[in-house]
């Protein structure tokens, strides 16, 4: 075993906020419509990286010293997590759990007892949330821009184009962030499908950053067994192989061998594979795996039509545009089925939702029909992204991803007043029903977002009004509501949870421990 360095209380809390200071500062530096650009050396390319995008400066950062290390990575977590669950608020994350932490630990420095100051304000935090989700405002079409625009950093040509894509493809339907092949940036509808299933490993991934693996031009397996031996899918990857395309597995099950045979032969780029578990259960999952075999032209390798895995022929496969699968959906872009046989197959399905039953599961049977005649026809709406430059392309690309997602959370839990502004409504409701002054510093910590995007306007937030809004696009104060600036409270809310959660470790936290460097 490697030796070992330690650090005990004092000194490990110090070289832990010492390394969140610094992610936080370059973090926090991208919050907000005035928000700088980070400039990224990126070692596998010759260009460099340069992005507003928070949690893409987050997961760049590393320190040399690997105490304070550990505290960069603390804080990358949250933001990492907030990104995953809600696709934007990386930024508000970091800024929020670092300055709470900053106060917490100005309160240990006073010799209160850490352990004692987790207990005591967890109640407190837990009312700041609850009364976020109080502040929610469902969200109304014309809305859609706004949100879009905001969390793209006030650019109304995304925000324009979001909302159109939302119109073409209706509040529940998938949309896809694309490079564009010219300068253009535009919004396209194509044939496609996804599902509620991710990849069985992160190995899978092409993108690790955002863990997403992309397969151009894909064949599909699709069948209802599981896989337990390597050797029955050697000859579908060898056809994969032959024809020079990567290839995704969708099946029932996997043993752990396959996935870790077939996660090595990814990583020796000797077959370019994803490995996914097939949708749904019982007869739902049959019809959902032949929507699948259909819209991609597939057969559906089943213990009913007695085709073993290893008599899988090339025709047996289907194809598809694309493939985008990450840890939690898999989207198929512009599959190569028939044509004929899709609109057959919706009129099964719609015959099969008019002639339903009055059965227990009706009001399942209706929302199972209904949402898979929507995949089959609805397709997916793309946002093709264009540019002058490459840098300039994949830049405005990270936005409107961002700005996708945060719509889309908006979609889901309504919308709060932006800027910050949500955690001071919440702290200003905090002190009508009382607080203990004593912890009223890690709760004023909440104003810092508010504070972060005025500092990157150059404006001192101690020269301004503290419970009134600020629109910094135009450096005056506001009412952010009216003003149409507004954040998906899904984000806040999540943003502000994860910052607890990272307090909450610290608090806990007296030791750390790292490999010591081996000297040659």
């Amino acid at each position: 075993m490697q030796n070992k360095e330690l650090q005990f209380n004092k000194d490990a809390r110090a070289s832990m906020l010492k390394g969140m200071e610094v992610l936080a500062t370059a973090v926090g530096s991208t919050l907000g419509p005035k928000g700088q650009c980070v400039v990224i050396d990126d070692y596998l390319d010759e260009k460099p990286l340069i992005t507003k995008d928070g949690v893409t400066v987050a997961k760049n950062i590393q320190l040399k010293n690997k105490f304070e290390n550990l505290g960069v990575q603390l804080l990358k977590e949250a933001s990492i997590k907030t990104v995953e669950l809600a696709g934007d608020a990386t930024t508000t994350t970091v800024v929020l759990a670092f300055n709470m932490i900053k106060a917490a630990q100005k309160l240990i420095d006073s010799g209160y007892n850490p352990i004692q100051i987790k207990n005591d304000i967890k109640d407190t935090l837990e009312n700041v949330v609850e009364n976020i989700k109080n502040q929610a405002i469902a969200i109304e079409d014309g809305d859609i821009e706004k949100i879009a625009t905001i969390s793209s950093n006030n650019d109304g040509e995304i925000g324009k184009l979001i909302s159109q894509a939302f119109q073409k493809i209706g509040r529940d339907g998938v949309i896809t962030v694309e490079e564009s092949p010219s300068i253009r940036t535009y919004v396209d509808v194509i044939t496609g499908m996804q599902f509620d299933r991710g990849y069985e490993s992160p190995y899978f991934a092409t993108d690790p950053i955002k863990g997403n693996c992309v397969l151009e031009n894909c064949l599909v397996l699709i069948t209802d067994q599981k896989i337990q031996i390597m050797r029955d899918i050697v000859p579908i990857l060898e056809i994969a192989v032959r024809k020079s395309k990567p290839i995704l597995l969708i099946a029932q099950d996997y043993d752990d061998e396959v996935i870790q045979n077939l996660k090595i032969n990814k990583l020796r780029n000797i077959v370019n594979v994803c490995a996914v578990k097939a949708p749904s259960y019982g007869t739902y999952r049959t019809d959902i795996l032949e929507d699948l075999a259909i819209l991609t032209g597939a057969k559906v390798i089943s213990y009913e039509s007695s085709i073993e895995l290893p008599k899988v022929t090339e025709d047996m496969l289907g194809e598809c545009g694309k493939i985008i699968v990450n840890k939690e959906t898999t989207t198929i872009v512009d599959g190569k089925g028939s044509k004929e046989l899709i609109i057959a197959r919706v009129e099964q399905i719609k015959h099969s939702l008019d002639n339903m039953s009055d059965t227990v599961d009706r009001d399942f049977l209706k929302d199972f029909y209904s949402k898979r005649i929507a995949k089959l026809t609805g397709g997916i709406c793309s946002i093709y992204v264009g540019g002058t430059t490459e840098l300039e392309m994949k830049e405005k690309k990270d936005r409107i991803e961002d700005a996708v997602c945060a719509t889309k959370a908006a979609i889901e839990e309504g919308y709060v007043a932006g800027g910050g502004m949500s955690f001071i409504n919440a702290v200003d409701a905090l002190r009508s029903i009382g607080l203990d002054e004593i912890y009223f510093p890690i709760v004023l910590a909440l104003y810092s977002v508010k504070d972060q995007i005025m500092r990157n306007c150059g404006i001192n937030p101690e020269d301004f009004d503290e419970g009134v809004g600020f629109d910094a696009n135009l450096m005056r104060p506001a009412n952010m509501i009216e003003s149409g600036i507004i954040n998906p409270a899904k984000s806040d809310r999540l943003a502000l949870e994860n910052a607890i959660s990272v307090l909450n470790l610290y608090l806990s936290s007296s030791c750390l421990v790292v490999n010591e460097d081996i000297q040659f």
